[in-house]
């Protein structure tokens, strides 16, 4: 699969293949299929969904309207430059990012896992990752500009393809946006 991942950003990449293509074609690697689909004994961390991709685009208000016209996608949170949008069943989420760059690229997947980042799991999963694999170079979050974070882990696969490894039930939300800030203070969002 990542061989074929890797290949689908080539093509997009090299112009042969178009976002919304990239996009289709990397959902539909997502779902099992069946006799195909093998793994490890014991994996490090289960995966349970494709939790969201997140893509640096040129001009987010174009993006907005766009996924939501194709996905049936509902902005969550913004942000200056940012946005979050959940797609229909609330599972899965798209980031944009507005880019600097003359080109729209593709930022890293995320995949939900059970994670409890309360007790630690971030900077675990990391050390684990690290042992097997350890040009993956797993790390938790970390700080951030909202404050201590250990949300997820960010990782490189053997290719060089950017991760991020996010409890299961995030869905998204900025914490410099308007949902965001309200989550931050104890409010209901």
């Amino acid at each position: 699969m990542i061989g074929t991942m890797e290949g689908l950003m080539d093509q997009y990449d090299r112009g042969t293949l178009s976002r919304r293509e990239l996009l289709s074609a990397m959902l539909l690697l997502a779902v099992p299929s069946g006799l195909a689909a093998q793994s490890p004994a014991k994996p490090i961390a289960p995966g349970l969904t494709l939790n969201h991709v997140h893509l640096y685009v040129l001009d987010v208000d174009k993006s907005i309207a766009f996924y939501g016209d194709l996905l049936g996608a509902k902005v969550r949170d913004t942000s200056p430059d940012n946005a979050t949008l959940t797609l229909p069943g609330k599972s899965s989420w798209i980031s944009l990012t507005k880019t600097k760059d003359p080109k729209a690229t593709i930022n890293h997947v995320g995949y939900g896992i059970n994670l409890n980042t309360a007790k630690g799991d971030a900077a675990r999963l990391a050390k684990e990752i690290n042992d097997k694999y350890p040009e993956s170079k797993a790390k938790p979050t970390g700080p951030t500009v909202s404050g201590p974070n250990t949300r997820s882990v960010y990782l490189y696969d053997p290719s060089g393809i950017y991760l991020q490894i996010v409890p299961k039930e995030d869905d998204g939300w900025l914490p410099t946006g308007p949902v965001g800030s309200k989550i931050l203070k104890g409010e209901k969002a």
